[in-house]
């Protein structure tokens, strides 16, 4: 086996055809040897219309950095009661480019773009019965409430970073 794996536009473009193919609108690739390792590492395409249930690491806590590869996404925090905390807006030019989620925090990624490739890391191992808690302020993906729930959400986001932005430039 070998010790290295690169990614590159051919490995970029063969995700990201397999997530505009898939019903979900997303496709990931595990970058991690087995389940038991202690980083898991994958590239996760994603689709702009697809939902992902905001959801928090937290039994045991893990943090996880988000690195946006292609396209523009919003990384979003919220609070226990699913107010908007924070966002931030990441691509691969910059100027912010990655999001480090620190534990037990209830986030998640809403792409910008037509499609997304985001570098995910998380600390290992992966147990798929407690990797992720979801919000139940937040309708399950595929549910008939999660296609207005994520229009909100993405106007929200919207006016939220345009308050951000102009907060940010009358300091």
């Amino acid at each position: 086996m070998n010790k290295l794996f690169c990614v590159n536009d051919t490995i970029l473009d063969w995700i990201a055809s397999n997530a505009s193919r898939s019903e979900r609108g997303r496709a990931n690739l595990n970058l991690s040897i087995s389940p038991s390792d202690h980083l898991q590492a994958l590239l996760n395409a994603i689709t702009r219309e697809s939902y992902i249930r905001p959801h928090k690491h937290k039994d045991p806590a893990k943090s996880e950095t988000l690195v946006a590869l292609r396209g523009d996404l919003t990384v979003v925090e919220f609070d226990d009661l699913g107010e908007i905390n924070d966002a931030y807006r990441i691509n691969k030019n910059g100027p912010n480019y990655l999001v480090h989620v620190h534990p037990n925090t209830w986030h998640t990624v809403v792409p910008i773009s037509p499609l997304c490739i985001v570098y995910e890391a998380i600390s290992g191992p992966f147990d798929p019965s407690s990797h992720k808690i979801f919000a139940d302020w937040a309708p399950i993906e595929d549910s008939d409430e999660s296609k207005q729930y994520y229009s909100d959400l993405r106007q929200k986001i919207s006016k939220f970073l345009y308050s951000k932005s102009t907060l940010a430039g009358s300091l």
